[in-house]
Formats: C-alpha cells, sequence, structure tokens
C-alpha cells in the first residue's frame, strides 16, 4: 500500500473520530500540459480511502479526499451523470464533477440496509430511475431520485449454481436496462468463471425481463462501454480467469438490435486478459491488458475493433496490476499508473502512441478515469 499523504491521514483521523467533516480540496498544476478535454478521476488505496479529482484542461488537477467514499469504490457514468458505487458500504453516491465533490442529499443506502448489498453499478433509465445491480443478491433495485425503493427484478432464474448471479454492470439504452451478470463459482479458494455468462434485458416500463443476450466470453467485468458512434451498440470485456488465456474470452461487441454479441478481439491477440476498454471509433480502440504472469503485469494496448488485430504494445508496467483507468480524451489516451512511489495519469498522444506528459496525484492512486 501506498504511504498515506498527509491530506489521507487527515481522512483517516477524521473517520475514526466518527466525523464527517470534508478536507479541502488540494490544487495542482502541471505547466505545459494541456488537454482536450476535463476528466473526473476516482482514487483508492483499495482498502480504507478514497478521493475525486477533477483535471482541467490547463493540466490542473484538483483533489478531494472523503470517508464517504470508503474503501472500495467504483466508477459509474450513465447518460451524463456521475456516480460512485461504495461497495464495501451498501451505497451509492451521484458526484458534481466541477467541485468535484458529491450532490448534496444526492448519497443513499442501497436497500435492503440489514444486508451486505454491494453495489456495483448505476443506469440512469430513460424515466429517470435509477437502476442499481446489487452484486450480493439475486435482484436488481430501482430506485427513485431520492433513493427511495420503487422495485426489484428477480434475476434468480439466471444464477449459476450458487444461486446468485453475480450482477456487475447495467447500461441504459432506449426504454431497455442491459444487466452483465458474471455467474461465478466458488471453488473453495476463490470465484471462478466456471459457467457462461449472459446480459439480461430488461424494460424499463414494465420492469421486467424480456430477454438475454448469451456472451461467447466469461465474467464481465467492469462497466459496459457504449459506442460512441453506434447509440444501440456497447462492448463488455470479459476475462474469464486473470491468470489464463482462453480463446472464447475477450472484448465482446452487443449490438441490441439484433439481440447479439460477437468476439471482436480475444485473449490470445491481447496477449492477456482484459480489464477496461475505451472505444475511439469503429477502428480504433484501447485496453488495459492484465498479463498471463504470476507478476500480474499490465500494459495499455491499442487494438482494431474491426479487424481484431493489436496495432501498438504502447506502456507496460510490473507487478500487482499497476495500470487502472482509461479514456480517450480528445487527441490523447489517457491512463492511471498506481505506482507506489509516484500515482499519475500518464498522457499518450493518439496518432503517434508517445507519451506525451503525465499528471501526478497528490492523494491516492487512480481506480476510474472518465472524460467530461
Amino acid at each position: 500500500m501506498r504511504p498515506a499523504s498527509s491530506q489521507v491521514a487527515a481522512v483517516l483521523a477524521i473517520a475514526a473520530a466518527g466525523c464527517t467533516e470534508t478536507p479541502e480540496p488540494v490544487t495542482r498544476c502541471v505547466a505545459g500540459l494541456e488537454l482536450d478535454a476535463p476528466l473526473l478521476v476516482l482514487e483508492s488505496d483499495l482498502a480504507t480511502a478514497s478521493a475525486l479529482a477533477r483535471v482541467d484542461t490547463d493540466g490542473c488537477v484538483t483533489e478531494r479526499s472523503s470517508v464517504a467514499l470508503g474503501g472500495d469504490p467504483s466508477l459509474a457514468v450513465s447518460h451524463g451523470r456521475y456516480f460512485v458505487s461504495i461497495r464495501d458500504r451498501s451505497r451509492i453516491a451521484e458526484v458534481d464533477p466541477s467541485g468535484p465533490w458529491l450532490v448534496e442529499g444526492g448519497q443513499f443506502d442501497v436497500p435492503p440496509v440489514e444486508a451486505v448489498t454491494n453495489p456495483h453499478d448505476v443506469a440512469v433509465a430513460s424515466d429517470g430511475t435509477l437502476w442499481v445491480p446489487r452484486y450480493n443478491l439475486t435482484s436488481l433495485a430501482v430506485l427513485a431520485e431520492g433513493g427511495a425503493l420503487l422495485g426489484e427484478i428477480d434475476l434468480s432464474a439466471y444464477a449459476d449454481d450458487d444461486g446468485i448471479p453475480e450482477m456487475e454492470s447495467a447500461i441504459a439504452i432506449g426504454d431497455r436496462v442491459y444487466v452483465a451478470l458474471e455467474r461465478l463459482s466458488w471453488t473453495g479458494s476463490r470465484y471462478e468463471a466456471l459457467h457462461d455468462s449472459l446480459i439480461v434485458v430488461l424494460d424499463v416500463a414494465s420492469r421486467s425481463v424480456v430477454g438475454t443476450i448469451p456472451l461467447g466470453g466469461r465474467s464481465p467485468f467492469g462497466r459496459l462501454v457504449p459506442d460512441p458512434n453506434d447509440g444501440s451498440v456497447f462492448y463488455a470485456t470479459v476475462p474469464g480467469t486473470f491468470d489464463s488465456i482462453d480463446e472464447r474470452d475477450g472484448i465482446e461487441r452487443i449490438d441490441t438490435r439484433t439481440q447479439s454479441s460477437e468476439l471482436v478481439i480475444g485473449e490470445a491477440a491481447l496477449g492477456g486478459s482484459p480489464s477496461e476498454i475505451a472505444i475511439a471509433s469503429a477502428t480504433e480502440a484501447y485496453a488495459i491488458i492484465a498479463i498471463e504472469a504470476d507478476s500480474n503485469d499490465t500494459s495499455l494496448v491499442r487494438f482494431h475493433p474491426g479487424t481484431g488485430e493489436v496495432e501498438g504494445i504502447w506502456a507496460t508496467t510490473t507487478g500487482e496490476y499497476g495500470l487502472w483507468g482509461l479514456a480517450v480524451a480528445g487527441k490523447d489516451v489517457v491512463v492511471g499508473d498506481r505506482e507506489r512511489t509516484a500515482p499519475r495519469l500518464r498522457i499518450f498522444d493518439r496518432e503517434s502512441g508517445t507519451e506525451r506528459g503525465s499528471i501526478p496525484l497528490g492523494v491516492l492512486p487512480p481506480v476510474s478515469i472518465t472524460t467530461l
């Protein structure tokens, strides 16, 4: 674990005292480094502390710690709104990226309060309701804007042999919400991707299951990523088991018009298991790849989603799954680097593939990045 900065140490002290006071934001600038678009960054030590950061186009980053974000958060993005799934506290919180800070009145428990629901994502449906996959339960929660429970959608029929479907992520397209199910099994020492995975199609008006889309790969991981040019299409990473390469796993393209999925690139071509993707166009995409090795190295890969070919390996880190967070920002690709002594955002030029600079993070290492 990276040693805590003075700001994080203060946050932990406040938490221990039972107070919810928020430290003031800290802004630092990198001279001469400009971006085409601002960024929202979620930071965490993945244990006890987390923070939010906003990076402006002038290279200035504003970071703000929060005990409210817990130690195991994930970033959710849906229809221009931003949320943090506070998984270890069974809560979600809406983010105001201009602060960056949490929207007043936008933090609430994901029911039932007596259970550890482990929310993994938030999708804003066409009627404004919030659809929340509850990883530890058999049903998805439909919440009102203020957090009231409006309904639950039972997905137990799609569970594997442990009775839980492990709903990982959701995306709202038109009058449907699409939910990715990992369907993992406990083997006695860890969860394994032993079963086929799928996308469940939910109707917003009736709040019911209206179809399923089988996936070729297993264990959809992380956010479902919309196609920037085709609103009916989204992508999913299906890494299966992270420490092995399987010909059926990789990155899939899901077409909601045909209710079908296809593998656009496999793990053998990628050189490992994908953990995150960013789609720039029909001919340009990027992925963070966990390399098949005991050292848990990661790499940043550019690939062609049409031909399924790798077009370049732009960065590689040694050990501990070092790369987390990925976004296309105008002419650049931005990737988070969790290097213990120097966590940062690394900026790569899309045209040349060269690293043209980095933005240090002074509070905590990055876990998620999105363009604003």
